[in-house]
């Protein structure tokens, strides 16, 4: 396995020298521009495609169902709480304290 691995390896390093090594031909000032329109469309396309991708937000079940879990037991927890605090403070009057 390691032997294919690496001569692949080098026969894509050679191709790679030989694409390097070819010269382009010159490009005429009509070309150039054509080039130029070419290149500006392709951008725009992959501009429209890049803003028409939408990556769905995926969020789990579990978490959604925990978040509402937290919230019901929090807002219990805050109305027991209320309520064991005004039954245990609840005003009452002076004459109650003061010998009769």
């Amino acid at each position: 396995m390691g032997r294919k691995s690496s001569a692949k390896k080098k026969r894509r390093i050679e191709q790679e020298k030989e694409e390097e090594k070819k010269i382009p031909k010159k490009k005429t000032k009509k070309s150039k521009k054509k080039a130029k329109k070419i290149a500006k469309k392709e951008a725009a396309a992959k501009e429209i495609a890049v803003k028409k991708i939408r990556v769905p937000i995926q969020v789990p079940k579990q978490k959604i169902f925990g978040g509402l879990l937290t919230a019901i037991l929090f807002t219990l927890l805050v109305y027991v709480s209320i309520e064991l605090f005004t039954t245990a403070f609840r005003p009452t009057s002076l004459a109650e304290y003061l010998p009769k």
